[in-house]
């Protein structure tokens, strides 16, 4: 116990007091590094995002990447002819714009899992269009000849003349992955537009389960393709010229 007392008695204590006081400068929050830290993360984030993106879309938007990705020559294109659906695609906005592109490459490369997830809305938005409507798209060569519509059909049968040897090329047959792509407007549109060069042109329509080249032309049928194969007496002479 002596021991004890004496070890304490020469323990030094180092107890220092001082005033509380307000602080005259407010915390330093470094405000600038944080906003150059912001830029730069934020620089690599959409540069990131935009080279994913950009991965991720494997969809053909213009003439050079069908080019580019399929190996047949490109005859031509034709603009769209509806200015409400261009307008409708501007005002979704990029944000949404970006988005469709990444879920479209998605369900493309995963088409059993994305396709039972959410069902495919270009197919089940699509609308059917009305007779007029119908008409006016399949006669634009006729109709509105000065357009840039009937323009880039006259463009694509300059490239189908000259693309092939004179007389050793004489059908021609248009089709498409999905329905409703333009088949019926092309093929009608493209036929008009042959005639107007003097040569004869037989249009059939193959499509046995949807025939719309009747509708578009304002024509009665009377025969028709299969009327043909199914031996038809004399089906020639019920056709309309």
């Amino acid at each position: 116990m002596s021991e004890v007392d004496i070890n304490s008695g020469l323990t030094m204590l180092s107890v220092h007091i001082e005033e509380a006081r307000p602080p005259t400068n407010p915390v330093p929050t470094h405000k600038p590094r944080k906003i150059i830290f912001a830029i730069v993360l934020g620089l690599f984030l959409g540069g990131g995002l935009a080279f994913l993106f950009e991965n991720l879309d494997d969809t053909i938007k213009t003439p050079e990447d069908l080019t580019d990705r399929l190996d047949v020559p490109l005859l031509g294109f034709v603009p769209s002819m509806d200015q409400g659906d261009a307008d409708a695609a501007e005002a979704k906005g990029c944000f949404k714009s970006a988005y469709g592109d990444v879920f479209r490459s998605l369900r493309d490369r995963f088409p059993t899992f994305a396709r039972q997830v959410v069902p495919t809305p270009e197919i089940l938005d699509a609308k059917e269009p009305t007779a007029e409507e119908r008409q006016r798209r399949g006669r634009f060569v006729l109709t509105d000849p000065t357009s840039s519509i009937a323009e880039a059909y006259r463009s694509i049968r300059a490239s189908l003349l000259y693309s092939m040897p004179a007389d050793t090329v004489r059908l021609l047959a248009v089709t498409s992955c999905r329905p409703r792509e333009g088949k019926t407007t092309t093929c009608t549109n493209l036929a008009l537009s042959v005639s107007q060069t003097g040569k004869k042109v037989l249009l059939i329509d193959g499509d046995l389960h949807r025939p719309t080249i009747n509708k578009t032309l304002a024509l009665t049928p009377e025969a028709g393709l299969t009327s043909v194969l199914g031996g038809y007496p004399h089906p020639l002479d019920s056709f309309q010229h």
